[in-house]
């Protein structure tokens, strides 16, 4: 059975509940924040959105009370990302999303709890945790985090193939040099 159990975790039903028979309801100042595959566009477009996300799209930024690592896991392969940790904080992108059926379409890439049994991540709301970025009012930021217990797991699997050196390629074009040095000391790899 679904319930939030990490700190400021979106209900993600009752988010769908909310916005997705009646659009009117949804956030036109929603942000998605991407701190590994997302952090440049060629990470956002292929995920069944329809917008398709360019550079200028992205906003460089960070986020506090957050340590990036290969936490996310599938089956036997890890990914970025990331877990709640008060003393870290990570850089990211930010991305505005358009509507509720893309936020879905993401977040079904993400495999996020609350859509499958079976998942990688939770959405949580990190509004408050945004540095680096002013956003308009009424602004609501989600990232997907995932819980602790993954903190340690990884040490068991093994990276998907490419995808580290596909990222660092991506963050290497598209971001600021200032935002490389950052993604390297907080998390990011070179490969």
């Amino acid at each position: 059975m679904y319930k939030t159990v990490l700190k400021n975790e979106v209900n993600v039903r009752d988010f769908l509940d909310a916005n997705y028979n009646d659009h009117k309801n949804f956030n036109k100042n929603l942000y998605v924040l991407g701190y590994g595959s997302l952090l440049h566009s060629a990470g956002w477009n292929g995920r069944g959105m329809a917008v398709r996300v360019r550079k200028t799209d992205l906003q460089e930024c960070g986020v506090a009370g957050f340590k990036r690592g290969k936490f996310g896991l599938y089956g036997e392969f890890t990914f970025y990302g990331t877990v709640h940790h008060k003393s870290s904080y990570l850089n990211g992108v930010l991305y505005n999303i358009h509507n509720v059926d893309d936020w879905l379409a993401l977040m079904m890439t993400e495999a996020i709890a609350g859509i499958y049994d079976q998942y990688n991540y939770r959405v949580v709301d990190v509004t408050n945790d945004i540095t680096g970025v002013k956003l308009p009012e009424g602004s609501v930021v989600h990232m997907v985090v995932n819980e602790i217990s993954n903190l340690n797991l990884y040490k068991y699997l093994r990276p998907y193939a490419g995808y580290y050196k596909n990222v660092w390629k991506g963050v290497k074009k598209e971001r600021s040099n200032q935002f490389i040095d950052e993604f390297l000391t907080t998390g990011g790899v070179k490969s």
